[in-house]
């Protein structure tokens, strides 16, 4: 079953056990630690802090690669609206979840027009991420993932089911 359904009202209606409502809590809570603090999320241990400062910089990227005083002047003026926009995403994308009603073993949520861009906002920016630990760049990188990441890249590869569950519910 798909996690992502149109419901009447223009809502979107989203279902997902317990294990991936942990999965999306504990890398939505990642995401933000290192969207407010790259210090924070440099302290290692985790699937997305491995690699903290090279994601955050895939997360806000220069605006002017060849020209770095360039790309300085840009962030100054940018990062910080751009941060907040990435972690209200993700505040949208945990409070949801938690606001959710149980039905059975599982987690219902319902999302408006605008949670629902959150969503597919955060879900982008879980998987620039992990992209980014896993050495994921471009087509065909993800056969060079090595086995000891094996976890890390099947989350990945959910976080697209999800994403593309997401999308296919808004065209329908």
């Amino acid at each position: 079953m798909k996690p992502f359904r149109r419901a009447r009202a223009g809502l979107l209606i989203a279902v997902f056990d317990d294990a991936e409502v942990e999965v999306l809590t504990a890398l939505t809570a990642e995401l933000s630690g290192l969207l407010s603090d790259s210090d924070q999320a440099d302290a290692g241990g985790s699937v997305l802090s491995d690699t903290a400062s090279r994601a955050r910089r895939r997360l806000l990227p220069d605006a002017y690669a060849g020209d770095a005083e360039a790309a300085a002047e840009f962030r100054r003026f940018t990062e910080a609206d751009l941060v907040a926009r990435k972690s209200l995403n993700a505040d949208v994308l945990t409070k949801t979840l938690a606001a959710g009603s149980r039905r059975r073993e599982r987690l219902e949520v319902a999302l408006d027009e605008a949670e629902t861009q959150s969503w597919l906002r955060s879900l982008t920016d879980l998987r620039l991420t992990l992209a980014t630990g896993l050495g994921i760049f471009e087509e065909g990188d993800e056969e060079l993932v090595s086995p000891e990441n094996e976890y890390a890249l099947a989350i990945y590869h959910w976080l697209g089911y999800v994403q593309q569950s997401l999308l296919e519910a808004l065209e329908a």
